[in-house]
C-alpha cells in the first residue's frame, strides 16, 4: 500500500512539473508576442508536446493565461513588498519605478498586463480569478498609504495610483524615434511626477 501511495505522490508531482513547465513556456510567450497571435498548438510545439496533450492541463488559452497573469502578478507583489518592507520612509518613488520597470521592456510582461486591461472576451469566472491578484496588489498599496496617513481615503488613492502608471505604460509605450531605453527613463519620469503628486496628498 505505502509503495502505491508513493506512486501515486510521484505521478502527481510529475504532473505538477509538467504542468508549471507548460505555464513557464506561455508565460515567455505571452511576454514576447501580442495574444492573438499565440495559439495553444504554438505553446504546445515550444515545449514539445501535442497539442491535445496540453489540454489535459489547461482547458483552453484564456485559462492558461490567467494562470501566467497571476504567476507574474505573485512575483511582482513579492518585489514590491519587498521594497515595502526595507523602507522606513514613504518611498512611493521606488514603488512607482519597480512598476513601471517591470511590466516595460525586454522580458517584461507588459503584453500579460496589456491584455488583462483591454480584453473583453474573458469569462466572468477568469475575470474573478485574475482580479484575485489585482486586489492583493492594491491591498498592499492601501496598506502601504495607510502606513503613512490613517485619515486619507487609502483604497481610492491605491487605486488611482496604480491606473494612473498604467496610464504611463499605456501611453508611453510606443514613442517614435526613441529606443527602448529611452522610452524606459521617459516612463521613470513620469511615474516620478506620479509619485509626488501622491507624496504630497497623503503627506
Amino acid at each position: 500500500m505505502a509503495q502505491s501511495n508513493n506512486f501515486l505522490l510521484l505521478k502527481t508531482q510529475e504532473k505538477e512539473k509538467r504542468k508549471q513547465f507548460i505555464l513557464n513556456a506561455a508565460v515567455q510567450m505571452f511576454v514576447e508576442k501580442p495574444f492573438s497571435q499565440i495559439t495553444m498548438r504554438s505553446i504546445a510545439d515550444a515545449v514539445g508536446i501535442t497539442p491535445a496533450a496540453i489540454y489535459s492541463y489547461f482547458p483552453d488559452k484564456n485559462d492558461l493565461y490567467a494562470e501566467a497573469y497571476i504567476a507574474v502578478g505573485d512575483t511582482f507583489i513579492r518585489e514590491v513588498t519587498e521594497i515595502i518592507e526595507h523602507c522606513n520612509d514613504f518611498c512611493i518613488e521606488a514603488v512607482a519605478e519597480k512598476y513601471i520597470s517591470h511590466f516595460y521592456g525586454t522580458g517584461r510582461p507588459l503584453n500579460i498586463l496589456m491584455q488583462f486591461m483591454l480584453d473583453e472576451s474573458i469569462s466572468n469566472a477568469l475575470w474573478e480569478k485574475i482580479n484575485t491578484t489585482n486586489r492583493l496588489f492594491t491591498g498592499l498599496i492601501e496598506g502601504f498609504f495607510q502606513r503613512f496617513n490613517k485619515d486619507v481615503d487609502s483604497k481610492v488613492l491605491a487605486q488611482s495610483f496604480i491606473a494612473a502608471l498604467n496610464g504611463i505604460l499605456l501611453t508611453a509605450k510606443n514613442y517614435p524615434g526613441k529606443s527602448e531605453e529611452q522610452i524606459l527613463e521617459h516612463m521613470k519620469t513620469l511615474s516620478a511626477v506620479i509619485a509626488g503628486m501622491f507624496r504630497d496628498k497623503i503627506l
